[in-house]
């Protein structure tokens, strides 16, 4: 991911010098401090940035990329597309953000370990607009044996669904918030005596209009 990350830089930095220049960058010292924090790109021709590279954590090279949508004209279209991160180690990437209409998050993959593989997903409801932190997800998806298929359901505050025979359907329902916090924290499938069995007519992965709760309602329903 490291070396995604310098040829994609390499890349910027050749356009930037060739083409007649298409691209016009400015970087940005928020804190006055001689050290660049962000660095938009903007297309010479039509005067609309589409990324943004911050320095975080480090400054010798960016651990965020952003690539956005913003007439500089008007600062309010302002649109996020999509966002890479690497928030624990420089060289790797680790989260990784969609965005819908009005800057809403939709979706965000993690990969917790560090191992290459983004085995959390993150769901979010309508309410996950900018500047909103609290009550946004609506469902998380973990896929703990790493099989390209969640075998955890998560609904925050309510309930847990586990595939407990690798079919993909979930079978069981956890509702004890201290198992669910602990499934959290290791990212694997634990039975206990207060699992129960959930017939497939009753599980929220499977029937999203069940939910009657709307911060529990992904705007995204399904499993991608």
């Amino acid at each position: 991911m490291f070396i995604h990350k310098k040829i994609l830089q390499s890349a910027l930095s050749f356009l930037l010098l060739t083409c007649n220049q298409p691209f016009e960058t400015i970087s940005y010292d928020r804190n006055d401090d001689g050290k660049i924090e962000n660095r938009l790109y903007t297309k010479n021709d039509s005067k609309i940035a589409i990324f943004m590279e911050t320095f975080e954590n480090q400054k010798d090279f960016p651990d965020d990329w952003m690539w956005l949508k913003m007439d500089a004209k008007d600062p309010k279209s302002y649109q996020e597309l999509y966002n890479e991160i690497a928030s624990k180690d420089p060289q790797k990437v680790d989260i990784k953000i969609w965005f819908g209409p009005e800057n809403v998050k939709m979706i965000e993959k993690a990969d917790r370990d560090l191992d290459g593989y983004f085995e959390t997903t993150q769901y979010y409801n309508r309410f996950a607009k900018p500047k909103v932190t609290s009550n946004i997800v609506a469902r998380i998806e973990i896929d703990s044996d790493k099989d390209q298929r969640p075998d955890i359901w998560i609904f925050p505050l309510e309930r847990m669904e586990l595939d407990s025979n690798k079919d993909g359907i979930p079978d069981k329902l956890v509702s004890d918030p201290k198992t669910i916090g602990e499934t959290l924290k290791t990212r694997t499938r634990t039975i206990t005596s207060k699992t129960k069995s959930l017939p497939p007519g009753q599980s929220w992965a499977l029937h999203p209009e069940l939910i009657q709760d709307e911060s529990l309602r992904a705007m995204i329903p399904f499993s991608l």
